[in-house]
């Protein structure tokens, strides 16, 4: 069996390599922006399901990740040609990964947080730690990281 090694807060752990990648499309603002509001409409339940998300992020959505199809939606006019549009597909990759797992978490940040370390840190050894895009993805009353 294959063994990737990821880091969650400082501590590497060891979870098996999978081999589904993740469908990926292309669509417009309103289609990516649908998804989080049917996402909003379905209602917490005990444990944060795979397409719960924070209420306050609906706004600036820009790609999102849809657990029941396993498709990473990127804006209409993604290239990847940037570090900044590579990122985005970075923290969707996590959810992915999140989702193949089967991971749960307490609450709809807890899920968003190690997708944005994971993005933060792709910036960073991309020397574009700090850029606008970093700020402009990041959910409102999301924590600095």
């Amino acid at each position: 069996m294959e063994v990737a090694h990821v880091q969650n807060h400082g501590l590497q752990m060891p979870l098996p390599a999978i081999h589904e990648h993740p469908r990926i499309e292309f669509a417009p603002p309103a289609k990516i922006a649908s998804f989080r509001f049917t996402d909003l409409l379905s209602g917490p339940g005990a444990q944060v399901e795979a397409n719960d998300r924070a209420p306050s992020a609906q706004p600036d959505t820009i790609a999102i990740y849809h657990d029941a199809t396993r498709t990473i939606y990127l804006p209409e006019g993604w290239t990847g040609g940037t570090p900044a549009e590579l990122s985005v597909l970075v923290h969707e990759v996590v959810h992915h990964f999140q989702n193949v797992f089967r991971l749960k978490y307490e609450c709809p940040q807890e899920r968003e947080k190690l997708a944005y370390i994971a993005q933060d840190r792709w910036l960073a050894q991309s020397s574009y730690a700090g850029d606008w895009v970093t700020r402009s993805i990041r959910r409102r009353g999301e924590p600095a990281l």
